[in-house]
């Protein structure tokens, strides 16, 4: 009788200590850094040509690496072109 309350005690402590979630941390949110657009073609390396348009400005063209994303705020004078890092 000793045993098997012994087992059950044990049984039960074992199911407790592994129903318990592990304090492991979730990764911060990546925020996405930006970077200058280059308007002149690079000459090494991949680029990623980027266009886009704003009333007053116009078509706006320039460059980002091959890996970056293109962003451009036509909010703020003069337009921001951007490249964001994902």
């Amino acid at each position: 009788m000793r045993c098997l309350a012994l087992s059950v005690v044990l049984f039960v402590a074992t199911g407790a200590a592994l129903a318990v979630p592990d304090e492991t941390p979730r990764p911060a949110r990546i925020e996405r850094t930006l970077t200058d657009g280059v308007f002149v073609r690079p000459l090494y390396g991949v680029y990623r040509h980027c266009g886009g348009a704003c009333l007053k400005s116009g078509e706006l063209t320039w460059y980002c690496f091959a890996k970056q994303s293109c962003s451009l705020s036509c909010a703020t004078a003069p337009p921001q072109m951007k490249c964001a890092t994902p």
